[in-house]
């Protein structure tokens, strides 16, 4: 079954990224969670804002000199790998900071339709019309893309998230 991919829109501007959640997200939830994430180059901070449900705000500010790594992990939602050997994952990929003091705040989660896997005795040949009608999302892509925007512009290292 496809599912359109969930991730956050991103905006690039001379100083600073803008990566803020998706207009998908923001209409299948009614608009009652939304997070901005802006991070300036010139004031060395990166700021997260989030609101939930609709009035509820909250605001945080974190220097460059406070974020140890940028976190970047997989985690497969798949739930037809429990009943079946050949099936159509659904990933999810997710990008954080991970601070000085080991603590670690999640920025976004990229969720989307991913390749067809086959993990049956059966011959791949066998699967065809799977592989024909299967859609793969761009999570993977835009998720690595933003890692990589943040690691540079931050001059930090890429690590596995703690949990």
């Amino acid at each position: 079954m496809y599912i359109p991919t969930f991730r956050p829109r991103i905006r690039h501007e001379p100083s600073k990224i803008i990566a803020e959640t998706g207009w998908l997200t923001l209409i299948l939830l009614l608009g009652t969670v939304y997070r901005r994430v802006t991070v300036n180059r010139e004031k060395a901070t990166i700021t997260i804002t989030s609101r939930y449900l609709w009035f509820i705000r909250r605001r945080r500010g974190i220097k460059f000199a406070w974020v140890k790594a940028i976190t970047y992990g997989y985690t497969s939602l798949t739930t037809e790998s429990m009943t079946s050997l050949a099936y159509d994952s659904k990933d999810c990929f997710k990008v954080g900071l991970r601070l000085i003091d080991e603590t670690e705040v999640h920025l976004f989660s990229f969720v989307g339709d991913g390749e067809f896997i086959n993990d049956s005795a059966l011959p791949d040949w066998m699967f065809v019309f799977p592989r024909l009608v299967d859609s793969v999302g761009d999570q993977q892509w835009q998720s690595k893309k933003l890692v990589d925007i943040l690691a540079s512009m931050l001059g930090t290292t890429i690590v596995p998230p703690l949990h």
